[in-house]
């Protein structure tokens, strides 16, 4: 599979820039995740210059829950993104990254009144997941918004895909008509409107088609709803190759069309210039990152297994939704691929596998394997199953190595727990 520059392979090793994998091993120790600040500004930029090159009044809110690391969220402010966030905690981490609360747009579901307070607190622009969320509140911050599901979803997994009518998420047409009246009578004079149809798709024209899709919706809410929207939020599920054959999205194509859609129902709906809002997470980090881990254990039994430290504690998209990374010994790049095995880790649950039945050069104790596009979905959702650690993380930039997420210590296991006087 290709790598993404600055990761690249000399001589059968696995590198980045001049610098060899193994080396940064022996000095950090696994399990390790290591990222590219390089490559997150890379995706970042191709996503907006092309859209902005074809509507300006354009934004990328980053969604934090890709990874919620503070140096990862710190570059994109850098970079001038927004973000979507979904919960105080979300809220929190990207206000301790230094990204102002008039960048957030909290887009949460199912939650109590007192997350709502927060964020009307600090005036953070809300997007109602249901109507019957608006009315828990007196009090509201100076722009709202709804999301609408679409009615049409697509996804990877189905357990991804976030619009269509088994979806949680969202309110259809007539409820969103319905919604924006309401608020409207409450005062509300600065609105948006938002959706979110799916993850990690890469059908270009299933982007196109959902956007042209949600445009009309939004052109018949303003109409009956008599409103204007300040911004349009198509969500994110820009998806990237994980598999061999996957080919990437053309962000160019998809970005044109669904400007021209755009610019064309503006004109039809007489919706006027509101802003343009993406939300990518997976396509800005996902590739920006492999996982280190060594193989500790190999058994050849019924099955072969390579044991390693790399487990679903760390990986838990891998049996949540049977997700797929490709994974390679990083100094054996030369050595033909002969070893059918299980790459599996440390946890007493027959689902932690990182690889099932795939090719591999023959192993030995003490290799190292990494595992690709470990930048997304991975260090946010790791946990500590089983006394497990969480693993430390390394930002590379500009010929430089940052720790940016220390290693757990047992202590952190127990760090907010307490045993009642009475059992002491």
């Amino acid at each position: 599979m290709e790598l993404n520059k600055p990761f690249n392979i000399k001589n059968g090793e696995l590198f980045i820039d001049n610098y060899r994998i193994l080396d940064i091993v022996s000095k950090y120790n696994t399990p390790l995740i290591l990222y590219s600040a390089d490559i997150i500004r890379d995706n970042y930029d191709n996503l907006y210059k092309n859209f902005k090159e074809y509507y300006k009044n354009f934004s990328i809110k980053y969604a934090v829950k890709a990874n919620s690391n503070l140096a990862i969220l710190s570059l994109l402010n850098k970079l001038g993104s927004g973000v979507d966030v979904s919960s105080i905690g979300e809220i929190y981490l990207a206000k301790s990254a230094g990204i102002n609360y008039d960048k957030m747009l909290f887009s949460p579901n199912n939650i109590d009144i007192n997350e709502f307070k927060y964020a009307i607190k600090n005036n953070i622009a809300i997007n109602f997941d249901d109507i019957n969320q608006f009315t828990m509140l007196k009090k509201f911050p100076d722009k709202i918004s709804f999301r609408i599901n679409p009615g049409i979803g697509k996804g990877e997994f189905k357990e991804i895909t976030t619009g269509g009518r088994k979806s949680k998420f969202g309110i259809n047409v007539d409820t969103a008509i319905d919604a924006y009246k309401l608020a409207k009578s409450k005062g509300i004079k600065h609105f948006g409107i938002h959706m979110m149809a799916g993850s990690n798709s890469l059908n270009n024209e299933y982007f196109i088609s959902v956007a042209d899709k949600f445009f009309d919706i939004a052109g018949i809410i303003s109409k009956k709803a008599e409103i204007t929207f300040d911004f349009i939020d198509i969500g994110g599920g820009f998806g990237i190759p994980y598999r061999e054959n996957d080919k990437p999205l053309n962000i160019n194509h998809i970005s044109k069309n669904i400007i021209k859609n755009l610019k064309s129902k503006l004109n039809d709906y007489d919706l006027g210039n509101p802003e343009l809002n993406i939300e990518p997470g997976r396509y800005i980090a996902g590739n920006s990152a492999i996982a280190l881990g060594k193989i500790y254990n190999i058994k050849r039994y019924y099955d072969n297994f390579a044991g390693t430290d790399l487990n679903m504690d760390i990986f838990l998209r891998i049996p949540l939704y049977k997700a797929h990374h490709n994974i390679e010994i990083i100094n054996k790049f030369n050595i033909e691929k002969n070893f059918k095995a299980n790459i599996v880790g440390n946890i007493c649950e027959n689902t932690d596998k990182l690889g099932s039945n795939i090719y591999i050069p023959e192993p030995e104790i003490n290799d190292i394997i990494a595992v690709y596009n470990a930048g997304a979905y991975v260090s946010s959702m790791g946990n500590n199953y089983n006394g497990r650690l969480k693993p430390l993380e390394v930002l590379y930039d500009n010929n430089n190595f940052y720790v940016i997420r220390k290693r757990d210590n047992l202590k952190d296991l127990a760090i907010n727990m307490k045993i009642p006087d009475y059992l002491r």
